[in-house]
């Protein structure tokens, strides 16, 4: 049986899926709880996180997904995670990253700092290494920055997915659960020019199938909505309706006036 987990970490982001074969997919990390303050009532999440590792004799998470690197979805990864970009994050005992998932506003951002500037850092590492990332954007918001970085599109493109597709791997049929992309996208006006939404978070339907039971969950990471209204425009256009279906919802923004 798949699981979804949700952590209570007051104004900030974690969600872990566990699938019926073992696998963990693990949904931002923000560890926000002050362990100085006996009355803090946010959990320990890397405590809560190692355990049900070991519990399932796992050493890493077989995907781990940023939707956007603020710093209530990226809080205390860099000293939790195993990181690949350099020697110091290397550290033995912590949960490895099978592959990452990220927006590509996590690669082509500038002016980070802390958390998210490291978190830049190995997102950027393992796409120019070309393995264990997924980056999901319109191809053309890469293509300034690669230049730049003096990278071949061309090798690199088969780790791109846009909106409006599946994450490419999964199958309801075989691992019993897709991933549909909605965000980020960019959207075309009447007047034919392209508004580019890609500095939106990363937003997806997971979409799970187990002994003949269907069940739909919406990440929704902190989509505001305006964003969301383009979301439904969108993919109502493409004739993709049943892909904003729901059962389990993750209210974006914290549920703050900026998502109703």
């Amino acid at each position: 049986m798949h699981k979804v987990t949700f952590f209570p970490l007051g104004n900030a982001d974690c969600c872990r899926i566990d699938l019926h074969d073992g696998r963990k997919i693990l949904f931002d990390y923000a560890n926000t709880r002050n362990p100085d303050d006996e009355d803090d009532r946010r959990c320990d999440l890397s405590t809560i996180l190692m355990e049900d590792l070991e519990s399932a004799d796992k050493s890493d998470f077989d995907v781990t997904a940023f939707t956007h690197l603020d710093d209530d979805h990226v809080c205390g990864a860099p000293d939790f995670f195993y990181l690949e970009h350099a020697e110091k994050y290397r550290v033995n005992g912590r949960p490895k990253i099978g592959e990452l998932w990220v927006p590509t506003a996590a690669l082509v951002e500038e002016g980070l700092e802390g958390d998210a500037r490291i978190i830049r850092s190995e997102a950027r590492y393992r796409f120019k290494a070309k393995r264990g990332i997924r980056v999901f954007s319109r191809p053309d918001r890469l293509k300034e920055w690669m230049a730049q970085e003096n990278l071949d599109f061309e090798a690199h493109k088969h780790l791109i997915t846009d909106a409006g597709q599946l994450v490419p791997g999964w199958s309801k049929d075989t691992d019993g659960v897709e991933f549909f992309v909605h965000s980020p996208f960019a959207e075309r006006t009447d007047a034919g020019d392209v508004i580019d939404r890609n500095d939106c978070s990363l937003v997806m339907q997971a979409w799970f199938r187990i002994d003949g039971r269907e069940v739909r969950l919406m990440l929704s990471s902190d989509t505001t909505h305006d964003l969301w209204d383009a979301i439904i425009r969108m993919t109502r256009f493409h004739k993709n309706e049943d892909r904003l279906a729901w059962d389990i919802f993750k209210l974006p923004h914290h549920c703050s006036y900026l998502c109703s």
